[in-house]
């Protein structure tokens, strides 16, 4: 998917292909294409067709998406929410992908998949080294900082600043990385271009979901 994400001359049968291949993705593409959200006329029950109708770059941009959220786990652990952490990314997403049809509709798709993935960082870390953030947690717990500036201050770096630098290591498009990396607002100022306009709505998005999803998604 990452090699065929870099190709421009990729068809529609050539990624129809590889989608099929892993059956849960597939089956999330025709979800995502038979939902409200794109508001099919009638039911699409093929990986093809899909990707026909939703074209070549959503269909990229969807699947990289699905693909990289499933490596980061679903089931709740002791410190982490993974139910709370998915509310809030679907949420954060959706608002990215609505603001940008009122401003730049043409990076609706991408802005969809830099909500998606904003918070990867978070749980790149708590997945390889939760100890790390049983300082955040202390601070946390008698803070009323933000969780990027706490971890700022214990770290002296975000997890947004790490979700950006997994997505390089990814070869995802550097305004998406961009994106993610300055979706609580730092470093937007050294941006421009594209990806400035998308990190501008990933930071308008995450003010969404930070006023819709009161806390981050660790627990003590």
């Amino acid at each position: 998917v990452l090699r065929l994400s870099r190709d421009d001359k990729v068809s529609v049968k050539d990624l129809a292909h590889v989608i099929e291949k892993d059956p849960a993705i597939a089956l999330k593409i025709l979800r995502l294409v038979n939902s409200a959200f794109f508001g099919m006329p009638r039911e699409v029950g093929s990986v093809h067709r899909a990707v026909v109708l939703l074209g070549i770059r959503t269909t990229k941009l969807m699947v990289l998406g699905f693909s990289l959220t499933s490596a980061v786990g679903s089931r709740n652990g002791k410190g982490f929410d993974y139910r709370k952490y998915w509310r809030r990314s679907i949420i954060h997403a959706v608002a990215a992908r609505l603001i940008a049809k009122l401003v730049l509709p043409r990076l609706g798709d991408e802005a969809f998949i830099a909500g998606l993935l904003a918070d990867i960082g978070m749980v790149a870390v708590w997945q390889c080294a939760p100890e790390a953030y049983e300082g955040v947690l202390a601070s946390l717990a008698d803070d009323t900082e933000p969780l990027h500036q706490v971890e700022q201050r214990v770290w002296g770096v975000s997890h947004a600043q790490i979700g950006e630098q997994i997505l390089e290591h990814w070869s995802l498009p550097e305004p998406l990385c961009r994106a993610v990396g300055a979706h609580h607002g730092d470093g937007m100022n050294e941006l421009g271009g594209q990806a400035l306009d998308l990190a501008k709505i990933n930071f308008a998005a995450a003010g969404v979901a930070g006023f819709l999803c009161d806390d981050p998604p660790l627990v003590e």
